[in-house]
């Protein structure tokens, strides 16, 4: 047996194990599920699948709930959303209910689907009334507003809209060092070539790219850096020779 298929069988029993209480029926269970999603996906959903028939019997927020860990666990599995019915229904329950968490994550899903339909505005419309609903006491809020500003970065740069992007991937850094973990806030430092780059100033870029390979080695994360420069160079062929220079 892998050791995927034992994972998965602990996770199950844990499951099964923990009692049945909270606002549903079957809300703590359902809430370790969702942590589960959070490093593995697929067996999240085969766990949510189990409830699938019987969540039929749930009160009105236990279901609503399975709801949002299901979206939660397909987005973290990269499904590909092709409709936001799903989504639009559970947002309509948790903008009166819930807490400030769970109305966070149900509009970023309802983002998530959004811009899977290839419907930015609606998208960018969501990940907003998702920054609206925060709670900023709460690191879960955190936690998810990392990925919506992520999510804005990344249409405001598909539609060319570098100070924009730069706003976001600000937004985002910061949710990103709330974490603690200080090489991957200098690894998606990195993002700030981007924007930078679309404005025209290179000087900004080489600047960006030195002091996070700096800052890398000086963190012991010689090969993090080392992964960042070919993408780093890709974006300014100067950049090599500028390197050399000021190292």
């Amino acid at each position: 047996m892998d050791k995927r298929s034992l994972y998965f069988i602990f996770a199950l029993g844990l499951v099964m194990l923990l009692p049945s209480c909270g606002k549903g029926p079957h809300v703590r269970r359902l809430q370790q599920i969702s942590r589960i999603s959070e490093s593995d996906p697929d067996s999240a959903l085969t766990l949510l699948a189990h409830s699938r028939e019987a969540k039929d019997h749930w009160g009105k927020y236990g279901r609503m709930y399975y709801n949002l860990v299901l979206l939660k666990a397909q987005n973290k599995a990269d499904t590909v959303f092709r409709s936001d019915s799903l989504a639009t229904v559970t947002v309509d329950y948790f903008r009166y209910h819930g807490s400030a968490s769970e109305r966070v994550l149900a509009y970023y899903l309802l983002g998530r689907s959004h811009d899977d339909m290839g419907d930015a505005p609606r998208a960018l419309r969501d990940y907003y009334d998702a920054i609206e609903q925060a709670d900023t006491t709460s690191e879960d809020c955190y936690n998810t507003l990392m990925g919506v500003y992520g999510q804005m970065a990344m249409i405001f740069h598909r539609q060319d809209l570098p100070q924009d992007e730069i706003w976001a991937l600000r937004h985002y850094l910061a949710c990103v060092k709330r974490q603690g973990n200080q090489v991957d806030y200098e690894i998606e430092k990195g993002q700030l070539t981007r924007p930078y780059y679309l404005l025209g100033k290179e000087d900004t870029v080489l600047q960006i790219i030195h002091d996070v390979k700096r800052n890398l080695d000086k963190l012991g994360a010689g090969r993090a850096a080392a992964n960042l420069l070919p993408s780093a160079i890709f974006i300014l062929p100067s950049a090599a020779i500028w390197l050399r220079q000021s190292n």
